[in-house]
């Protein structure tokens, strides 16, 4: 099972003057159980792409198919299995805490369940489920959303998609704004989700370290246009294509760059910081080594 895009075209403001093609013929496929991140410059078209993936934008022209089904297929006799297919999706906004709305963290968590027809002690039950997915103490439950931190704040919002209960979780730039232990914190979280619930993630982010500790897939846009899809590690390496698409590589992969070219012997492959660590103790160690007294 998995999220395909089938040739999608997509205008924003057709046969007006602010016409504008956002998506041009984008194929490609989100394995389930894969951490796939997208990343591109400003106005490459992620978030307009993302949108497409619940069913919030219709295409153009082209297909999305959520786990087999058609959810750009309109006709009456595929309603109810396109409305499963896109609930399957579940979408966490840039910057979601503020999308929070309720007078408790509890009432806020309950809403999308409660919509889809969920009460009494089915629904306090799954709201303390979500809760407990975020690590957020059943203490919070009473208190108002806008007491707590933006690092809890985010993951009340998060915890009211989990709510729902999706296969398939989207996340817009999830660690933007965050201080580095709320960085750490939400990152922890969704490395969680993924191994524990085999929950499949899909990122927007301009941030490229996260992507290199997160995803397993990498998606690169550029003003509307699929440039690769491949493995961070492998796409990281395309310094051409990178600069094409107005990204740069992650810190430790720019750092390990400066070292190489003072003459140590590091592999361009490490991308992590615990692989920059490894890499540079094993270079420093053979380079000492090999000196003669």
């Amino acid at each position: 099972m998995a999220i395909e895009l089938r040739d999608i075209c997509y205008t924003y403001l057709p046969g007006t003057p602010y016409e504008r093609q956002a998506l041009q013929h984008i194929s490609l496929t989100i394995p389930e159980g894969s951490i796939t991140a997208i990343a591109g410059h400003t106005g490459s078209g992620k978030s307009t792409l993302v949108q497409h993936l619940s069913g919030l934008l219709h295409p153009t022209s082209g297909q999305v198919l959520v786990d087999g089904v058609d959810i750009t297929d309109r006709a009456k006799k595929q309603r109810q299995q396109v409305k499963r297919a896109c609930q399957s999706v579940g979408m966490v906004f840039q910057y979601a805490e503020q999308q929070l709305f309720e007078e408790t963290v509890a009432k806020d968590i309950a809403f999308g369940p409660e919509r889809q027809g969920l009460t009494g002690e089915a629904l306090q039950k799954r709201v303390a489920g979500a809760m407990q997915l975020v690590h957020l103490d059943e203490a919070l439950s009473a208190r108002s959303p806008f007491q707590l931190s933006g690092g809890q704040q985010r993951r009340v919002a998060i915890a009211g998609i989990l709510a729902l209960q999706p296969r398939y979780l989207v996340l817009d730039e999830p660690t933007a704004g965050l201080d580095p232990c709320g960085r750490a914190q939400l990152m922890q979280l969704l490395r969680e989700l993924h191994k524990k619930q085999r929950m499949t993630l899909v990122l927007i982010t301009h941030n490229m370290d996260d992507i290199a500790e997160l995803a397993d897939q990498l998606i690169i846009l550029h003003q509307g246009v699929l440039l690769a899809v491949g493995e961070p590690r492998e796409l990281f390496q395309q310094r051409e294509l990178l600069q094409q698409a107005g990204l740069q590589p992650p810190q430790v992969v720019q750092v390990l760059d400066v070292l190489r070219a003072h003459g140590l012997s590091v592999p361009e492959t490490a991308m992590t910081l615990q692989e920059a660590v490894k890499a540079v103790q094993q270079a420093v160690k053979k380079h000492k080594g090999g000196k003669k007294c």
